[in-house]
């Protein structure tokens, strides 16, 4: 689709030449986009038909709508100075996340460990008339969760 739009574009916008053999190169390059376009898709359609009566075997053949990768991913749950990877080691994670950050997905299945304590801060704190500032402490007990 994207070639075709080009060649249109082209068109439209004049800067394709009006000369014969350019015209004849262009309708020759339309119609051989257009024959590359349709057998792609009745190509896929009769893949989508035969992939309900394949077994699981066949269905793992490579198509032509299938990303291949050439090298293997690396992988992030480990430390990789080569790919560039710290690894999740020691990363925060959330537990109750349904998300990517959700601690079994970034830790990578390998647990994680659960850290307890109090944080305390300044709180309500008060401007008292000439040069006092006057604060109460606060403080709440939290959990912080980092991969194993």
């Amino acid at each position: 689709m994207q070639v075709s739009w080009r060649v249109r574009f082209l068109h439209h916008t004049n800067m394709l030449d009006d000369s014969s053999s350019v015209q004849n190169s262009r309708r020759h390059l339309e119609t051989k986009i257009r024959d590359c376009l349709s057998s792609r898709a009745s190509r896929a359609a009769s893949e989508r038909s035969e992939n309900h009566s394949e077994n699981k075997e066949d269905q793992q053949k490579t198509r032509l709508s299938h990303l291949v990768y050439l090298e293997e991913s690396p992988t992030f749950c480990e430390y990789d100075a080569e790919a560039g990877s710290l690894g999740t080691v020691g990363r925060r994670c959330n537990h109750t996340s349904t998300a990517t950050d959700h601690c079994e997905l970034m830790c990578c299945g390998r647990g994680y460990n659960t850290h307890q304590y109090t944080r305390t801060w300044q709180c309500n704190c008060k401007f008292l008339w000439c040069c006092s500032v006057r604060c109460n402490t606060c403080s709440e007990n939290t959990e912080e969760y980092t991969c194993k």
